[in-house]
């Protein structure tokens, strides 16, 4: 299970999944575990893949089939069914994000000051 996952398995896992060694390093120094990695919300993520939304983006669905028991109780990238074509397509977008990706609505005063500043 994979709050049972230690340091070590965490980072298995992530270069199992084609993430950068700086990327393993990352998730060492902060020492992220199984349980740890099932509690990251997006502002962690955002911490832990600054300015890399496709990684973001990359890391969520991975987690999610992971997480869906899709790969039997072990982190092996082999039994994780993550369309590898559809996450290059949304790295290679032109604006740089997801194609599903809707911005938050403003509050009308901080709306109505964007909105002038045009």
């Amino acid at each position: 299970m994979a709050e049972e996952c230690s340091v070590g398995d965490v980072g298995m896992w992530l270069k199992e999944n084609d993430f950068s060694e700086g990327d393993v390093e990352h998730f060492k120094e902060n020492e992220i575990d199984g349980q740890t990695m099932l509690s990251l919300n997006d502002r962690m993520l955002a911490d832990l893949f600054p300015s890399k939304i496709a990684k973001q983006v990359r890391f969520r669905k991975l987690l999610k089939s992971f997480t869906d028991g899709l790969s039997e109780g072990s982190m092996e990238s082999k039994s994780n069914p993550l369309d590898k074509e559809e996450v290059a397509e949304e790295e290679s977008m032109e604006n740089g994000w997801p194609q599903n990706f809707k911005f938050p609505s403003m509050p009308p005063r901080l709306q109505e000051a964007l909105n002038k500043k045009d």
